[in-house]
C-alpha cells in the first residue's frame, strides 16, 4: 500500500529536468534560453574547513582548561588559602590542584637576607 502511494507521489512531484524545461520556457528574454552563472566556490570551502578546525581545536582546549573564579579565601599573614572543604592549604598547592599550572620554588633576594643572613652577601653579592 505505501509504495502505492509513494509511486503516485513521485509522478506527481516534476523532476528536475522539468522544473528546468518550466523556467527555460518562462525565461523572460522571450527565447526561451537558460542562463547560468557558475562560480568558483573553492576558497570559501578552505576558509569552512580552516574555521571547523580552529572551532575543534578551541572545543579541544575547553575541556583540558582549568580555571579559578570567584574569591578566594587567603589568610593575610601566611598566605595559606580556605579550599573548598573549609580547610586552609598552601597557595601553591590549592593553585596547582585547581588548574594545570606547576610552580617552582626559589628564594628572592629579601628571603635569603631573612633567611641565611649570614650567607646572603655570598649567595647576592653585597648590598648597595
Amino acid at each position: 500500500m505505501m509504495g502505492r502511494k509513494q509511486d503516485r507521489m513521485q509522478k506527481s512531484e516534476p523532476t528536475l529536468r522539468e522544473q528546468a524545461e518550466a523556467r527555460v520556457a518562462a525565461a523572460p528574454d522571450g527565447h526561451g534560453e537558460l542562463r547560468v552563472a557558475l562560480s568558483d566556490i573553492t576558497r570559501r570551502k578552505r576558509a569552512e574547513q580552516a574555521r571547523e578546525q580552529v572551532v575543534a581545536e578551541l572545543q579541544a582546549a575547553l575541556v583540558t582548561v582549568k580555571t579559578l573564579r570567584g574569591l578566594i579565601p587567603i589568610c593575610a599573614g601566611c598566605r595559606n588559602v580556605r579550599n573548598d572543604e573549609g580547610y586552609w592549604q598552601r597557595l601553591d598547592a590549592y593553585i596547582s590542584a585547581h588548574t594545570t599550572m606547576q610552580f617552582t620554588h626559589g628564594l628572592c633576594p629579601n628571603c635569603v637576607r631573612e633567611l641565611y643572613p649570614d650567607m646572603a652577601d655570598d649567595i647576592l653579592g653585597p648590598q648597595s
